[in-house]
């Protein structure tokens, strides 16, 4: 019915716009897919401009020859409608390659009738059907997911997805290609890889591309197939991604954590398969700063489980990352001495800091371990358990 429907609309235009020749200037054919109120459709349209002739013409002419294209301009295609809401995402599909085949062989038929007929000047704008990503999903979907039993979970999360995505991610592509040619040993992993780990989907990790504009290079035209990604654009993407998330509140406990895991694992397979020279410098530059950082400091005195009081000479974390302290043993008079051992940090417990220290020596007339020990009490500081773990979650 509506190949018979579709025809007469176009029969009856085409027929009028032959009888009105000398008034053309363009005609123009084109479709769009539609959603209202739950019903899903394609709408066709056919408009015919009038030229400057027309516009020389008395009113009552004028009247006359609009009349004859007074019909509606556009035809409704159904794909499915609200009425038949269970099912009908599986109609979609079938439907839409329907539409394909009726449009295409109805507009040839147009054009020929349009071009056999028009004077030579009038312009035909014919809407082409190959690279409207609506029908090209669906012939892709159509034969992946038609017999599957989650047909209708698999069509709503990915064919939609899909389809709002294609356009944006052939833009990121051509707005990438400077820095793919320039970089293209950059673009190492691609979206299929990353969605095959199984931490993330296909259109989740393409909407991160998206959303940080990471640099992309598309393999497809009509459909996306597969993206090539700069890796260390794609870090920094899921870095931030990772920190969106976790500042979101709006998300429920589980997922979040979820969520983040998931980013992390992804994050950290990346660098540990394509960046492992990167990774080594970042976790370098974070003991060194974990060092820096760490509460305990050269020329700080320590006390250790034994009892003994010793000065700190370094700080270093061995093959394992565990913390090992150097230090001079403190002689008598508060000097150190020249002899040097390196301990773990569970062997000491407590501290002093060297500022403490000092101000201890300059102030007490009689430098001896023993005042020194009772000193210490009110002003020492007890140790904690404390391992340095690498995060490649921060921005470096």
């Amino acid at each position: 019915m509506d190949s018979l429907k579709l025809a007469t609309f176009f029969y009856t235009r085409v027929t009028n716009t032959i009888a009105q020749k000398a008034f053309i200037k363009s005609v123009t054919i084109s479709f769009d897919y539609g959603d209202s109120f739950g019903n899903k459709y394609v709408s066709i349209s056919y408009v015919a401009e009038l030229n400057d002739k027309f516009h020389h013409l008395s009113a009552q002419e004028q009247e006359l020859i609009l009349e004859t294209f007074a019909e509606r301009h556009y035809y409704t295609f159904s794909l499915s409608t609200h009425s038949n809401r269970y099912g009908r995402q599986k109609c979609i599909l079938p439907r839409l390659l329907e539409f394909k085949h009726i449009y295409l062989s109805l507009t040839l038929y147009v054009t020929a009738q349009l071009e056999a007929h028009l004077l030579a000047d009038v312009s035909l704008n014919i809407q082409g059907i190959d690279y409207w990503p609506y029908l090209n999903y669906a012939e892709k979907y159509f034969t992946q997911l038609y017999d599957s039993n989650n047909y209708e979970n698999l069509l709503s999360s990915h064919y939609k997805t899909d389809v709002v995505q294609y356009k944006r991610l052939h833009e990121l592509s051509i707005k990438s290609k400077g820095i793919y040619h320039k970089q293209k040993k950059i673009f190492k992993v691609t979206d299929h890889e990353s969605a095959g780990l199984q931490l993330l989907g296909m259109n989740s990790i393409r909407q991160i591309l998206l959303s940080h504009d990471v640099p992309i290079k598309i393999t497809g035209i009509k459909t996306v197939d597969e993206i090539h990604i700069h890796v260390p654009l794609y870090i920094k993407a899921l870095q931030k991604e990772f920190k969106v998330t976790f500042d979101e509140n709006f998300y429920s406990t589980d997922y979040k954590q979820q969520k983040l895991y998931q980013l992390r694992c992804l994050i950290e397979y990346l660098y540990d398969h394509y960046l492992t020279g990167e990774k080594r410098k970042i976790i370098e530059q974070q003991k060194s700063e974990f060092i820096k950082n760490f509460f305990i400091q050269e020329d700080d005195v320590l006390e250790l489980k034994e009892g003994r009081l010793v000065v700190t000479e370094s700080i270093t974390l061995n093959e394992g990352d565990n913390i090992e302290i150097k230090y001079s043993i403190l002689k008598n008079n508060l000097q150190k001495s020249i002899r040097k051992r390196i301990i773990n940090l569970e062997q000491v417990s407590f501290y002093l800091k060297a500022a403490d220290f000092k101000e201890h020596k300059e102030h007490v007339p009689i430098k001896r371990l023993s005042l020194l020990k009772r000193w210490m009490e009110k002003k020492k500081n007890k140790t904690s358990a404390f391992t340095f773990k690498s995060d490649l979650i921060r921005e470096v």
